[in-house]
């Protein structure tokens, strides 16, 4: 996985500290094993992110800043339909990375 390239996170929650590290945990138990990630839960790493999740509608705070990151919207205990549409933003995020990696070498 540390040769393919980096999918950036960004988690931002309505949840206390203890169920974010959960979440956090959970995400990593599901991606980790098929991509190379990093998640973030600092807003300052904004410009970097690939993939905003999200537990709140919140996000919309920072439309103009966020108008182009793909977002997914979970339920904090991360239900099926949430793996499955995680797992696809990743696959597509991968997909352009890869592709954009081929264009330049």
């Amino acid at each position: 996985m540390d040769f393919e390239p980096e999918i950036n996170i960004m988690l931002i929650t309505d949840s206390p500290p203890f169920v974010e590290k959960g979440i956090i945990l959970k995400l990593n138990s599901i991606l980790a094993t098929k991509y190379n990630i990093k998640i973030s839960t600092e807003i300052s790493n904004l410009n970097q992110t690939d993939l905003i999740i999200s537990t709140g509608l919140y996000v919309n705070l920072y439309s103009e800043s966020t108008s182009q990151i793909p977002k997914v919207f979970i339920f904090p205990q991360i239900e099926e339909r949430d793996k499955f549409e995680i797992l696809e933003a990743c696959k597509i995020i991968h997909e352009k990375k890869i592709n954009l990696l081929d264009i330049l070498n």
